[in-house]
């Protein structure tokens, strides 16, 4: 059985996609805390975004990683895999419908371990995602739907909220009161 990632969106690709629709996000990621539980340890890394300085209530994630590591490719590196999988948790619930599956590919492949050989015997797994659309199809309704939005609030001759903050921005760049 081999992995098939061709929907995957990785997480810089997914924090582009966040800064181009939240050009001020801030993000902290937290101290990770070792924690116990069932008398196995984990890492818990905890990550918050806010979309602007405005937000009064930031997007949260968290993500356990067992330590130490199950796998070669997770030991020694449990508090990265942590982060990453946090972020890339985040960015799935700031953009939602963005992506068709939201585990991380390292996840994926470390979790499960190296692919198997398919036998003859095998069959195949069932798709949860089989009746989603794929992401090139999410990424291009969202893309008509802000467009679309665009156009409306320039046809009704007012400027559009990314528009007000381009503009706010420049006028404070240029020491002008931005109101």
């Amino acid at each position: 059985m081999s992995w098939d990632l061709k929907d995957y969106v990785d997480v810089p690709a997914r924090l582009k996609m966040l800064a181009d629709k939240y050009p001020e996000v801030r993000i902290i990621e937290y101290q990770p805390i070792v924690k116990e539980i069932a008398g196995k340890t984990y890492i818990e890394v905890k990550v918050c975004a806010w979309r602007d300085p405005d937000d009064k209530l930031p997007a949260i994630a968290f993500c356990w990683e067992p330590f130490p590591g199950t796998t070669p490719y997770t030991r020694d590196s449990e508090q990265m895999n942590a982060a990453t999988s946090a972020l890339g948790r985040l960015v799935a619930i700031m953009l939602p419908g963005a992506f068709a599956k939201q585990a991380s590919a390292n996840e994926v492949l470390h979790r499960a371990g190296p692919p198997k050989q398919a036998s003859k015997f095998d069959t195949p797994a069932i798709d949860p995602w089989a009746d989603q659309p794929t992401h090139e199809q999410q990424v291009q309704a969202i893309v008509e739907r802000t467009s679309n939005e665009r156009k409306v609030a320039s046809a009704n001759g007012k400027a559009t909220e990314p528009q007000l903050r381009m503009l706010a921005m420049r006028a404070k760049s240029k020491g002008l009161d931005s109101r």
